[in-house]
């Protein structure tokens, strides 16, 4: 659950490090949207190595068929909008979608895709959930504690009339789910190597973070989880990711040791950060989605 890198964190400091992995889907949504952009069936023929946290990392690097696909993506875009290319549309689990909207305007501004789930991606700045006319222009939609709990009842009646063989407005389906917790137990019980998005603890995957818990690939077998190396983020989105990398490990140490002035400090390092050209945008209307 949320937020992923405090709670995995106390848990790998509880239980240990080897037997704690966060996971997250996120990835496969991003391969979603280049396949459609470059009409591609077999994700094999995309090569992305990303990193950042969960909920905000970034694509550093893609390759499409060997080629550079950052290259190959701005000659499809020929300046318009990331969002103007996606044919299909994922929705999240409260069934909204912006249509990816922010993604493109962070793309265009720092040169790197991040996580296409737009929805996610603005909880990391105070600039485009806090101001209406920025919500209707990315087309974010903001939910409550009572859409969430209204979710849950619906979602548990459709599991009731699944098990029970009825009629459901969502069908269960026989398509695998991207979801790799079962296939990372079975790896760690029968030391079956698989390789998975993975949220652990930095070790050095991601050299200039903090040491909270950094989403990258990684290697899972019986000896438990070994992330591969993604490198530094550039230096701009660095500055971006790193107040979330931060934030998060200040009131986890402070929480852990009852230091509430180090809390309330991680409190104010964590906060959302603000795009350096939103004020811009505001004042000449430059750049439209």
């Amino acid at each position: 659950t949320n937020p992923m890198a405090v709670l995995s964190k106390v848990l790998a400091d509880t239980l240990g490090a080897d037997r704690v992995i966060g996971l997250c889907h996120g990835l496969f949504e991003c391969y979603d949207a280049l396949r459609a952009i470059f009409n591609i069936e077999e994700e094999e023929r995309i090569r992305i190595r990303f990193g950042g946290v969960n909920h905000f990392f970034w694509l550093l690097d893609m390759k499409i068929d060997g080629e550079d696909g950052y290259r190959l993506l701005r000659e499809k875009l020929d300046g318009r909008n990331f969002a103007t290319l996606v044919q299909e549309i994922h929705k999240d689990g409260m069934g909204f979608s912006s249509d990816k909207w922010l993604a493109g305007e962070l793309l265009e501004l720092y040169g790197f895709l991040p996580y296409v789930g737009d929805r996610h991606t603005c909880e990391c700045f105070n600039c485009y959930i806090t101001d209406k006319e920025m919500m209707d222009r990315f087309k974010l939609v903001r939910t409550s504690i009572e859409d969430r709990e209204d979710m849950y009842q619906k979602q548990g009646e459709r599991i009731a009339k699944w098990i029970a063989g009825e009629e459901v407005d969502m069908p269960l389906g026989n398509t695998p789910s991207r979801e790799t917790a079962a296939d990372i137990i079975r790896a760690m019980l029968f030391n079956e190597g698989f390789i998975a998005v993975i949220n652990t603890v930095n070790v050095g995957q991601i050299c200039n973070l903090h040491k909270i818990e950094v989403e990258t690939m990684g290697y899972v077998d019986a000896a438990g989880p070994v992330p591969f190396t993604t490198g530094p983020l550039p230096e701009p989105i660095e500055a971006l990711v790193l107040p979330h990398a931060e934030g998060p490990a200040k009131n986890y140490e402070g929480g852990t040791l009852r230091r509430h002035r180090r809390s309330d400090n991680g409190t104010r390092c964590g906060s959302a950060v603000p795009s350096p050209d939103h004020k811009r945008h505001k004042e000449d209307g430059s750049r439209t989605a």
